[in-house]
């Protein structure tokens, strides 16, 4: 009868070991820099439509940006829509033209459009009680 040593079995169990201990490790590293990618995206997109925001000016159903207003900036393109939600400037990415996702104010979320997820948010610039437009980043 062929016998395994006692030396070898001891190194197979530290292997198996040392493997499973190496898997969960790298799934954790994983896990982890998954959520401070989505973590540090997410604020980068609600800064760069806060300070679109801040750029905006729109009264008397005129609409006018300033200087430091970008459509496109660190990945993230702004939009601005009238309050019926009418695209009045800005150029919707083609991967996202078929969206229709209703606007939600200051809430950051994720949108599905086909098999590709996306973070949108949204703020509400008023003009008077009943006028404004809406900065939708993306």
């Amino acid at each position: 009868m062929n016998r395994i040593s006692v030396k070898l079995r001891i190194t197979l169990w530290l292997t198996a070991l040392m493997l499973t201990l190496a898997a969960l490790l790298m799934g954790f590293m994983l896990f982890i820099s998954s959520s401070v990618a989505t973590q540090t995206a997410m604020q980068e997109l609600s800064q760069t439509v806060q300070n679109n925001l801040q750029q905006v000016s729109y009264t008397g159903g005129a609409l006018s940006m300033g200087d430091g207003f970008s459509y496109y900036h660190s990945g993230v393109t702004t939009l601005i829509y009238s309050k019926s939600e009418t695209l009045l400037a800005g150029q919707i990415p083609v991967a996202f033209t078929g969206a229709s996702e209703p606007f939600q104010n200051g809430v950051t979320r994720t949108v599905s459009v086909g098999e590709q997820d996306y973070l949108v948010m949204d703020l509400w610039l008023a003009s008077g009680w009943e006028d404004g437009v809406w900065i939708r980043g993306g």
